[in-house]
């Protein structure tokens, strides 16, 4: 069996793994990422909506192929059918076709110096002294490959981290169930703007309609796993079918899946370990939306790798720096969303008509880039059978 050295074996091409890759690559250091699927970005498990300002070290500009929509507000739609629009305090937004986008991430990454494999499944890893052994197949023959580092870029169903004795496993009240079809034979008033349709349309969830232009949508859910009345794909079925817009409309492509809606692992990092992206639970509790958190923390965790190589020192005491760093940047975001999420969860139908029908008293901007609750507090405190909720914000 011939074994191939790297400094940098990353599991995983999804966004978080090649902005690792990349920026890895950019600074010197060998990478090869290992991607079990015959394609790059494939299946689509998510409702491809983006921050552009996410990609600002990609250089990538938003285009036809990789980005057919931006979007310029939110409508919130209440339980009754009420409504508020919400704009973005910037020109960020976007929704991306992902399968796309993923090629050009992990295209841009192969440019920086990263070697990528498709249909290379990690098997597992042993240790050699200061290195790591990593074990995969490809086309069912054995390969391995020796490096310093590995990182767990290998999303919800992580596995890597796992053989380096970090436990992964979620809660099961932390997890969404999700559905979504992208519908095509659309006719649409307002491209540019997302919705969310909230209460018993998807209990504890939110029903999400991300247009792709005036023709084309992703319609799609997520609802906690706990919740087993009814499945995802019943629940948007049945909105669906409440919908006349979509009456003849034909569904392109249909996928479905968990995600996380937890708080983050409290490390990411062990020694010989980095772990990125949903597979370090780096995501929004309020959407489990993770494309941006999973960028940024490749791109933080490849510049604190450059360091531990440029040391010849993978021990977790260096290594742990990033953990130390991401939280400095994104904990409180991430804790704020948490909150956010138990805040919302805990509304009835006839709560949250009340409250999207007086959203202009709050700042829902804020409350989305987690930067705190001031507004919504005191809000929640003008009326008494809502003062229950301002426990979940504290």
């Amino acid at each position: 069996m011939v074994m191939k050295t790297f400094d940098v074996v990353v599991v995983g091409a999804g966004p978080g793994g090649s902005a690792f890759a990349r920026t890895a690559a950019k600074n010197g250091l060998s990478v090869v990422v290992l991607e079990k699927r015959q394609a790059v970005g494939e299946p689509v498990r998510c409702g491809e909506a983006i921050g552009w300002s996410d990609l600002k070290n990609f250089k990538i500009k938003p285009n036809g192929r990789l980005c057919p929509q931006a979007v310029k507000s939110t409508l919130f739609v209440s339980p009754s059918g009420k409504s508020h629009t919400v704009k973005f305090s910037t020109d960020d937004g976007h929704i991306v076709e992902r399968i796309a986008f993923d090629k050009e991430l992990a295209s841009v990454a192969a440019s920086a110096g990263a070697k990528i494999m498709t249909r290379t499944r990690a098997t597992g890893i042993k240790r050699k002294g200061k290195k790591i052994i990593v074990s995969a197949k490809r086309f069912g023959k054995k390969l391995e490959f020796e490096c310093s580092l590995v990182v767990a870029a290998d999303g919800i169903e992580s596995r890597v981290a796992k053989w380096f004795g970090v436990e992964t496993n979620y809660p099961p009240n932390e997890l969404a169930t999700c559905a979504q079809v992208e519908l095509a034979g659309l006719r649409l008033k307002k491209p540019s703007q997302v919705e969310i349709h909230i209460g018993s349309v998807c209990p504890k969830g939110y029903v999400w309609v991300f247009p792709k232009g005036p023709d084309r949508a992703n319609v799609g859910l997520g609802l906690p796993v706990s919740l087993a009345d009814k499945s995802a794909e019943e629940y948007l079925e049945e909105f669906l079918k409440k919908d006349k817009r979509f009456a003849e409309s034909s569904v392109i492509r249909d996928s479905c899946g968990i995600i996380n809606v937890s708080l983050p692992l409290k490390e990411f990092t062990a020694d010989n370990l980095m772990i990125v992206g949903t597979a370090a639970r780096q995501v929004s509790s309020v959407d489990g939306g993770g494309m941006g958190f999973a960028i940024a923390a490749g791109e933080l965790a490849a510049e604190i790798a450059t360091e531990a190589s440029r040391r010849k020192d993978f021990s977790k005491g260096v290594l742990s720096k990033y953990t130390k760093e991401w939280y400095k940047r994104e904990g409180t975001h991430v804790k704020n969303m948490y909150k956010a999420r138990q805040a919302f969860s805990d509304l009835s139908d006839s709560e949250l008509d009340y409250v999207v029908e007086n959203m202009n008293e709050l700042d829902v901007n804020s409350i989305q880039a987690g930067k705190g609750f001031g507004k919504a507090i005191k809000f929640f405190m003008k009326k008494p059978s809502l003062v229950r909720i301002v426990r979940h914000l504290f």
